[in-house]
């Protein structure tokens, strides 16, 4: 699969992917900006795995972020405020090859065989933007580039109690197709967006 990388800006915000050009002072700003969202515990409530604690660790997850594109296995979108360059969110993608290689999303496959091919999305956005549909606007419109680019469809897990990111994901046209006990500790709903979803 190429490389899932795309550019989407509004008056305010741009989506643009993590690539390794950035200068030294970008990092270190990045590496902030990382910890600022990663390390806030209402961000991260849902998938506590996630949280950061320092800052080091937002160096470390910047630089896995970077292995990920060059290894082909997860691509990072940041959201920038186009004034001031302070990443306020980030929409991943994860390619079929690396979803074929976790257990779960291989039973995922099993019951859903239409789902070979498909790409997996998660997103976080600082708390300060929340409830001003700029996830649900910029999710769109990638997983509309994503899917008009050949790719089969696109998929997102939630926590059935996680009513802002299933508002997310039908505002950006996603449907639910199943449920999962246990995935992560909650009921977890599945989500799917398709070319008919469009």
């Amino acid at each position: 699969m190429n490389r899932i990388l795309a550019r989407i800006e509004n008056a305010h915000i741009i989506l643009e992917p993590v690539l390794g050009n950035a200068s030294d002072a970008e990092l270190e700003r990045l590496e902030s900006d990382v910890y600022r969202l990663f390390s806030d515990k209402e961000v991260t409530a849902k998938h506590p795995e996630k949280r950061i604690k320092a800052v080091k660790e937002a160096g470390v997850w910047l630089a896995r972020t970077l292995m990920g594109y060059e290894l082909g296995t997860s691509f990072n979108h940041f959201l920038y405020l186009l004034d001031t360059r302070e990443m306020i969110g980030v929409i991943e993608v994860i390619p079929s090859k690396a979803l074929e290689l976790m257990p779960s999303r291989r039973e995922m496959f099993k019951s859903h065989p239409q789902l070979k091919g498909c790409v997996e999305v998660e997103y976080w956005l600082t708390k300060k933007y929340w409830g001003q549909k700029i996830m649900s606007n910029f999710l769109k419109n990638f997983t509309n580039l994503i899917i008009l680019n050949g790719v089969p469809a696109v998929t997102a897990f939630v926590e059935a109690d996680n009513l802002a990111s299933i508002a997310v994901l039908r505002n950006s046209g996603f449907r639910k197709i199943g449920e999962l006990r246990n995935m992560f500790k909650a009921n977890t709903l599945h989500y799917i967006k398709t070319h008919q979803s469009l």
